[in-house]
């Protein structure tokens, strides 16, 4: 691994990194959540080390009678329940379960709305200056605006199949896995502002406002691109390794880190970290 990177001693937060939460089937109607908690660690021994334990993770679990079943549902694993995005500013987590899409404080579990959506979500973001979450509706190509009590207010169409968004600067970057292309639309109107066509298909997304970028993972390539937030433009890529298939982003901006979780095996998998300021490689854990 590289040399690690040194350790910046801040007075400001440092916000949570989005990772994916996390279900079980054994825990049926509950939901884990991942909560920060403030840093502690000192001097790393190297780069993944100090980006995990200056940010030591409390498992809780949150009780969601709208999305509970009964046993024998339980056991055949019938439902699908699937957290789709975390809302920092009020504290809100955006959960889906089939065609229905369920707001809930992120603390206590308590429903906030519950919308009905013309099929099941993919993906789903929040603009943290409105509030307006965004869902991907894979199967019928589209990714509707809903407000903070989950009423619709615009939808994009023809989006061939979008599997992932990103949010930034007013802007709604979405993931069109079947057209491997990236979509740009307009936060307030969801018109279509640019589009990109890839050499593989995007699924993973990830926004910089530090460097105005976008993150992108490609399918079958075991790339990670950078494109230039407002154009588009390739400014780098990352090459990993194992089968090209990476399952998720996160990034920390204050830190210039992007994790990386993707598939080495059908059976392994494996998390890389990549500085952001030059687009290398830092490490990675299998």
């Amino acid at each position: 691994s590289k040399t690690p990177l040194p350790v910046v001693p801040t007075a400001t937060p440092r916000p949570p990194i989005a990772l994916p939460l996390l279900w079980n089937r054994a825990s049926i109607g509950q939901i884990g959540a991942l909560q920060a908690a403030p840093q502690t660690t000192a001097t790393p021994e190297n780069a993944v080390e100090w980006a995990f334990p200056q940010r030591p993770a409390g498992l809780t679990a949150m009780p969601l009678p709208g999305l509970t079943r009964g046993a024998a549902a339980a056991e055949a694993g019938a439902m699908d329940v699937r957290p789709l995005a975390m809302d920092v500013t009020r504290q809100r987590l955006l959960v889906a379960s089939e065609d229905r899409l369920l707001a809930v404080d992120a603390l206590t579990g308590r429903q906030l709305f519950a919308a009905r959506l013309p099929g099941s979500a993919e993906a789903a973001v929040v603009a943290p200056d409105s509030g307006r979450a965004f869902v991907a509706v894979a199967e019928r190509g589209e990714v509707y605006a809903l407000d903070t009590l989950g009423n619709a207010q615009r939808v994009a169409e023809g989006l061939g199949r979008p599997t992932d968004l990103a949010y930034g600067d007013g802007r709604v970057y979405v993931a069109d896995s079947a057209g491997e292309r990236v979509i740009v639309l307009d936060g307030e109107s969801c018109a279509i502002i640019v589009t990109s066509t890839l050499s593989a298909a995007p699924y993973g997304l990830a926004y910089d406002p530090v460097e105005r970028r976008l993150y992108v993972g490609q399918m079958g390539r075991a790339q990670i691109l950078a494109l230039e937030a407002e154009t588009l433009a390739l400014q780098g890529q990352v090459d990993l390794s194992g089968l090209g298939f990476p399952l998720d982003l996160a990034l920390d901006a204050p830190a210039n880190l992007l994790y990386v979780a993707y598939a080495l095996s059908p059976k392994y998998g494996a998390l890389s970290v990549i500085d952001t300021t030059d687009l290398s490689l830092v490490d990675t854990v299998s």
